[in-house]
Formats: structure tokens, C-alpha cells, sequence
């Protein structure tokens, strides 16, 4: 499995909010996209994944150029947008279910799924009797039942508080390291786009165009005191700080 965009442009009234972005991704790669905020992280997502068109570029999956990603990939944003109607067990399920694909085995998945989240006990109970990090939990098991090799995760944990954000980062890390599968990730927390990523895209200003590409090269788990991860911080904040000064 491989993706590339390459030289992706798209204009919104008038105005470029991608102006020749590229990234790549390899098989089982956690790779992260910061910048700052208003940048268009999200609208180069809706391209990848085909609610919006782009102005020119392209986009290959592997070995294959294609007009979007729509079918190939699963799809999280922001919100864990939960059918307020269907128990947790079902939400989960919905994938399969979308695909025709429901049977005692992958029955057995979701509940394997929900153990792993630990949202075993919580199986027949609705979102509105959720806590925010366990419904992410949820969406994100949500997410792996669809089957795709590659997850689009737009700022998954955004929504949380600080201390269940750090909680979940574990999960988000055994999505490529236990369950194989790559990653493509919009995260806003820098922190959290060094303890996860394999290589991290630092998007200018508003028009998006890529600024740097920073290899981490760091065993995981890392640690948020490490000398290199501090200087890799300071650095990529540095240069955030900068694209919002120079765009003010």
C-alpha cells in the first residue's frame, strides 16, 4: 500500500487554499500533517477522500492514479459523529453492515475490538450515556471494522481534555503498530504528532503549501523530555509561529 498526492491546488471562492501540496505515505507509515490553524489541512482531506474536487494534481493509490480515495479508505473527522439511535456494539458495526459483510465472524471482530478499547461493558449502551473518550474510542473501533489498510484521521482527539487526549494517543499508536494498519493524521498538538509519527508534514499558511518534511526517526515509545524531541519541538512550533506571523 502506497499513496501519493502529488502538486494537489484548489481554489475556494476565487481564492487558493492548496497551492501544490504533496505527500506520501508508505505500507504501515504513521505519517502527520500540522500547520496552522485555517491552513486546509481538512479541504486537502476532502480532496483525498472525495467531498470536494481539486484544481490539479493527482492522487495515486497503490500503483494506480485515481480520482479520490471514496471506498478505498476509512474515514475519521473531528466529531465522532455516533447514530444516537444505535447501541455502541451497533456503531461499530456499521461498516459491515454498509458493505453487507455481517456475520458471526465479524461479530466476533467487534466484540474482539471492543475488548481491546475497552468498551466491552459498554456494548448495549447508547452515545448520550458515553463519556467523550469513550465515544472516540468507539469511533475509532468504528473506523478499523471498515477493513481499509489506510485511516484518514482528521484531529481525532481534538475534542478532548488534556489527560484522556494523552490516554487515547496509546490507542492511536496501536492502530499501525498492532493492527498494521497506515495512518494519514491532522492533528493541531505537536506533542502529539512527535510521540505518533513516522514522519510529520508542516503546512504553511493559508495557501497550504508544504513546508518541511521531518523524518522523526525516534523509537517509539517516546518520551516528551528527550532532548531530540524537545529540539523537534521547539523547532516545528518556531516555524508555526512564524507562517501565522507572516500571514497576520
Amino acid at each position: 500500500m502506497k499513496l501519493i498526492a502529488r502538486d494537489i491546488r484548489k481554489k475556494m471562492d476565487g481564492l487558493p487554499v492548496l497551492e501544490g501540496v504533496s505527500v506520501e505515505l508508505d505500507e504501515g507509515e504513521f505519517v502527520t500533517i500540522v500547520g496552522p490553524s485555517g491552513c486546509g489541512k481538512t479541504t486537502f482531506f476532502n480532496v483525498l477522500i472525495g467531498l470536494t474536487s481539486c484544481d490539479g494534481g493527482e492522487i495515486v493509490y497503490e500503483g494506480r492514479k485515481v480520482e479520490n480515495l471514496r471506498g478505498l479508505v476509512a474515514y475519521m473527522q473531528q466529531r465522532d459523529l455516533l447514530l444516537p439511535w444505535r447501541t455502541l456494539l451497533r456503531n461499530v458495526l456499521l461498516g459491515p453492515e454498509i458493505q453487507g459483510k455481517l456475520d458471526d465472524g465479524v461479530l466476533s471482530r467487534a466484540r474482539e475490538l471492543l475488548s481491546f478499547f475497552r468498551l466491552d461493558n459498554f456494548a448495549d449502551m447508547y452515545p448520550a450515556q458515553l463519556s467523550g473518550g469513550m465515544k472516540q474510542r468507539a469511533a475509532l473501533a468504528r473506523t478499523l471494522m471498515f477493513g481499509k489498510e489506510l485511516l484518514l484521521l482528521d484531529e481525532p482527539l481534538s475534542a478532548l481534555d488534556a489527560i484522556t487526549r494523552r490516554k487515547l494517543q496509546s490507542y492511536l499508536m496501536a492502530l499501525s503498530e498492532r493492527f498494521g494498519k497506515s495512518v494519514l493524521m491532522i492533528t493541531h498538538d505537536v506533542e502529539e504528532a512527535l510521540l505518533l509519527s513516522d514522519r510529520i508534514y508542516v503546512f504553511s499558511a493559508l495557501p497550504a503549501r508544504v513546508r518541511r518534511v521531518i523524518e522523526v526517526g525516534m523509537e517509539k515509545p517516546r518520551s516528551i523530555a528527550d532532548k531530540r524531541f524537545l529540539e523537534l519541538k521547539e523547532e516545528i512550533l518556531g516555524e508555526l509561529l512564524e507562517e501565522v506571523q507572516n500571514g497576520s
